[in-house]
């Protein structure tokens, strides 16, 4: 099932400060950049993008600072997961921020970058290769409850060397 989602430029990396006592809800982190890990074929609700020759190497994805960076000049195709760092509840506002750098390919291609809880996408963007580099904050409101631990897959594959970053999934009760 596919979200309906709104999105915006990205102004800032990141949940926002906490608010004063008494103020409307933050946004609370729903994953943790170091804790993904590589999803089985037969568990990857994207297989149908998966290509039959895939090269990944584990280094070619990993935690850089202020997001989860994917190297896609030695990993074309990666879908990562881990559990969902708590309950999503129907109404709650989710927000989602990816990026990536210039977009290059020997012959124009095109990129897939995809955040999902359990097989529902929550945000996902198909660029044409080659591109400018930009980052996008999506926000979209939550139509199924979820339970924490649920898995958040990170969806990525293109041609070309590029570099594609998941900065941000967040909750907003």
């Amino acid at each position: 099932m596919r979200a309906l989602l709104a999105f915006s430029t990205l102004a800032a990396c990141g949940p926002p400060p906490p608010l004063s006592p008494g103020s409307a809800p933050t946004w609370r982190p729903l994953i943790d950049r170091a804790a993904w890990a590589p999803v089985p074929p037969e568990a990857d609700p994207l297989a149908s993008h998966r290509p039959p020759d895939l090269r990944c190497d584990p280094e070619a994805w990993g935690d850089e600072g202020l997001a989860t960076e994917i190297r896609t000049e030695s990993c074309d195709y990666l879908a990562l997961s881990q559990p969902l760092g708590e309950g999503i509840h129907p109404g709650d506002l989710l927000r989602v921020t990816f990026g990536w750098g210039q977009l290059r390919a020997p012959a124009p291609a095109e990129g897939h970058i995809a955040l999902l809880v359990q097989d529902t996408v929550i945000a996902e963007r198909t660029l044409e290769i080659p591109g400018p580099a930009e980052a996008h904050t999506f926000t979209t409101l939550a139509t199924h409850a979820f339970p924490e631990a649920t898995p958040v897959i990170l969806h990525v594959h293109n041609h070309g060397a590029n570099t594609w970053q998941l900065y941000d999934f967040a909750r907003r009760p």
